[in-house]
């Protein structure tokens, strides 16, 4: 079997090396152009040096069709929100698609969208008072989590506001 895992930023590497380690085939692609040396030397990438999305988040079908015909892979997954586009063409293209998917880009990039899916839920709405904004990651190899992260965003002024 042959997997082409598609990634925003490259996060997804632990997974292809896992797979890698299952004995099976595995393709590598980062869309973030900065991103594209995550791997590097590590497991197998294409040629293939175009974006599959815009800067308007739309589709370019002919650079999704150019990867998977030199990919050629038997399933795909799309690790990243932004990428449900990609992962919703893939899926109507025949192939196999697992991850990202047009709702999972609406459920997270939509304010409104997201209050009233945890308003129907039973999860009550902010009271208005803004938190510190932050990205939880983790660092994984695989088969384990190897660290946990923080990146908090920048603050102003000591913790009184001054």
């Amino acid at each position: 079997m042959n997997i082409l895992v598609i990634s925003e930023k490259g996060r997804s590497l632990g997974i292809v090396e896992r797979i890698r380690r299952e004995n099976y085939a595995a393709t590598f692609y980062a869309e973030d152009i900065q991103s594209r040396y995550v791997g590097n030397g590590i497991v197998d990438k294409p040629e293939f040096n175009k974006q599959l999305l815009t800067n308007t988040l739309d589709c370019v079908l002919s650079s999704i069709v150019q990867l998977l015909k030199e990919a050629s892979p038997d399933l795909v997954l799309v690790d990243s929100t932004y990428m449900g586009k990609v992962a919703e063409y893939i899926k109507e293209s025949g192939l196999q698609c697992l991850g990202s998917s047009y709702w999972s880009d609406v459920m997270t990039n939509s304010e409104d969208y997201s209050n009233k899916l945890m308003k129907r839920v039973g999860i009550k709405k902010s009271d208005g008072v803004e938190g510190v904004k932050v990205e939880v990651g983790i660092i994984w190899n695989g088969l384990e989590t190897i660290s946990v992260f923080l990146i908090f965003n920048e603050l102003h002024g000591d913790r009184d506001g001054q």
